[in-house]
Order: C-alpha cells, then sequence, then structure tokens
C-alpha cells in the first residue's frame, strides 16, 4: 500500500488515505466510486481513478466533465512516482 493525500478540486476536503497493491480505487461524488466528495460540484459521478502496482501509483480520468490535472497540466492518465 501506498499513503497519499487527495484533496476536492474546490479545496473544501482533504483525505489521508492507503491505496492497495493491484486495485483500483474510484473518485468521484457519489457510487459507484469507493472515495466520494458529494459536496464537490467540479467532480464527476466517476471522476478518476489511482491504482498502485507495489511500485507507481497510476491516476486515470474516467471520462470526467471537468477533466484530470496533474501538475497543473489536464491529462487523461499520469504516473505518479
Amino acid at each position: 500500500m501506498t499513503k497519499l493525500i487527495v484533496a476536492t478540486a474546490s479545496g473544501t476536503e482533504l483525505r489521508e488515505m492507503e491505496v492497495p497493491v493491484g486495485a483500483p480505487v474510484r473518485f468521484g461524488r457519489m457510487e459507484p466510486s469507493e472515495q466520494r466528495f458529494p459536496g464537490d460540484g467540479h467532480m464527476s459521478r466517476v471522476h478518476f481513478s489511482l491504482e498502485f502496482d507495489g511500485r507507481v501509483c497510476r491516476l486515470k480520468d474516467l471520462g470526467s466533465t471537468n477533466g484530470v490535472f496533474f501538475n497543473g497540466v489536464r491529462v487523461p492518465e499520469a504516473v505518479l512516482e
């Protein structure tokens, strides 16, 4: 597992969480997202996922309306090391 700090786009909520090895975790406003931020109007119902393979963590946009940004750049996917 790896620990990450995840913040909502609006900055209204901050969470520290562990991402398990090999199991993607989906983030969004509501189900079927495992990590929910219901008060963040910038997030889609299912916005992005994080998956950790034991070495690197992958961030992936799941077809969100507002996109996913990594280091200030909109990306469909990114590797977090």
